[in-house]
């Protein structure tokens, strides 16, 4: 029981960073891409959305102008590793500026070569979440 229950609770836990780190990017994007611009944001902060769906998508006058994916993972070991590459393969396919935002530099260095091995047409960005620095 108490197996199932840590299971639950972990899974309700990641499922917040994910929302808090789309929301960090939807914020981001405002502030220093479309400042000024009236865009119209859609996102699946339950890491539900389809192959056809990004963590976060931004439309101006019906027109996805952006397409972003997010990860809460600190470092890129083998499963996270595995993950980043089909994460940036379907990010590659979207419409848009795409984004691949991520918590940590390790994490950024990982998927910008990556990106580069792939030829992604993606921008990285880091956006450190206060508790990072505590948890090294």
């Amino acid at each position: 029981m108490l197996e199932s229950v840590r299971r639950a609770a972990y899974e309700f836990i990641n499922q917040l960073q994910h929302e808090a780190l789309v929301l960090e990017a939807a914020s981001d994007l405002a502030a220093h891409n479309f400042a000024g611009q009236e865009i119209t944001w859609w996102w699946n902060p339950r890491q539900t959305g389809g192959a056809d769906e990004p963590d976060l998508r931004g439309e101006v006058d019906d027109k996805v102008v952006v397409s972003v994916e997010v990860t809460t993972s600190r470092r890129p070991l083998c499963k996270v590793a595995e993950r980043m590459v089909q994460t940036l393969e379907k990010l590659a396919k979207f419409p848009g500026r795409r984004l691949y935002y991520v918590r940590t530099p390790e994490m950024a260095q990982r998927a910008e070569r990556k990106v580069e091995v792939g030829e992604y047409p993606i921008e990285v960005r880091v956006i450190a979440v206060e508790d990072d620095a505590d948890n090294d």
